[in-house]
């Protein structure tokens, strides 16, 4: 091959080449500018939705949406009937229109709204089970998904607490002008004993075994009491229990060997003792006797002994440091004759 012909194919190769250059330029060129038309395209159209919704300024689609913020309720144990889910939308999104708030359960979806037109929602009815459970929402719109929003654990429970009323039975006769419910329900519910014959009411709080102890005045006569146990959640149970407040023949005194402890003293012995006598002043033998002993914050504990001489005594009781709460107690007798006399006796005891 020439010098000549070898320089002129050189030069096609060059030229063509340029031309391929030239025009990669040129379709850049082109979609650059296309894009542009499209924003100005889109701007346009953003703003004839605002004028036709009423000036509302349209939904940035451009961007990701936050996800809602849920509100903690003060409690985690909650009944589900007439629960909320309360909350706040993210900014620029309340009353868009096809925007929507759901709800999910364990990860399942269990409800879905259209968001309001507030920043603040509360939602009724969402469908929850019993037990403890994860809720999440998040935001959806046209072309638009938030993430799951940060999840609050609640403890759903729709079950009242069980209740049990060990002392006084249905009918008993009382002696004493107050009388002291004992009985079982659930550790830590709030215990309410109302005498709807005196108006009175006490309250107390159920100890880590379940136990409880409330002292109520009677009236003489028949007095009806209603004892009723709530939980955490606000579920409740009650009882009725009718007693008969009269006169006694015997005559019981309960005495402590002491009745006022710092708690930084414990474990420490109490001694209990009644002593019984008849109106006329002789010693009552053979009586069936129950101590009964209630501390602040602990379980509930008894001793069953018969009176000799007129006298029974359950010695170096240890009230434990463990669960010990300061307040005060109840310590309480009743003395049972063969014959069906009976009498009873309160005393209190005091942690500081």
């Amino acid at each position: 091959m020439s010098r000549w012909k070898f320089l002129l194919r050189l030069g096609r190769a060059f030229a063509l080449l340029v031309v391929f250059v030239f025009a990669g330029a040129l379709a850049v060129a082109a979609a650059d500018a296309l894009a542009r038309g499209s924003e100005r395209a889109g701007g346009a159209l953003g703003t004839l939705i605002g004028r036709v919704t009423g000036g509302r300024a349209p939904v940035d689609l451009s961007r990701q949406v936050d996800p809602p913020l849920l509100e903690r309720p003060a409690t985690d144990v909650l009944r589900a009937s007439g629960w909320e889910l309360r909350g706040r939308l993210p900014p620029g999104v309340a009353g868009a229109d096809g925007f929507y708030l759901r709800v999910y359960v364990n990860g399942q979806l269990a409800r879905e709204r259209n968001v309001p037109e507030s920043t603040s929602f509360a939602i009724a009815g969402v469908p929850v089970p019993e037990g403890r459970s994860r809720i999440a929402a998040s935001i959806e719109g046209p072309g638009v998904k938030s993430g799951m929003s940060e999840e609050i654990e609640i403890l759903f429970d729709g079950t009242p607490p069980p209740l049990t009323v060990e002392v006084p039975k249905q009918g008993e006769p009382v002696t004493g002008e107050r009388v002291v419910v004992r009985g079982k329900a659930e550790s830590g519910a709030r215990i309410t004993v109302d005498n709807a014959t005196t108006g009175v009411s006490a309250v107390t709080v159920a100890a880590e075994d379940a136990s409880f102890a409330v002292e109520v005045a009677l009236d003489p006569g028949p007095n009806s009491l209603k004892i009723r146990a709530g939980d955490a959640a606000g579920n409740t149970m009650e009882k009725r229990v009718d007693v008969v407040h009269r006169q006694s023949d015997l005559v019981a005194r309960l005495t402590l060997s002491r009745s006022v402890f710092a708690r930084s003293e414990l474990p420490a012995p109490v001694s209990i003792t009644v002593s019984v006598s008849d109106r006329r002043g002789s010693a009552v033998n053979g009586g069936a006797v129950t101590f009964s002993l209630s501390p602040p914050g602990l379980p509930t504990s008894t001793f069953e002994t018969t009176t000799r001489n007129g006298r029974a005594v359950w010695a170096h009781v240890t009230i434990p440091k463990e669960g010990a709460l300061p307040g005060e107690g109840l310590v309480t007798v009743r003395v049972v004759l063969p014959d069906g006399e009976s009498v009873q006796q309160i005393a209190h005891l005091t942690i500081e």
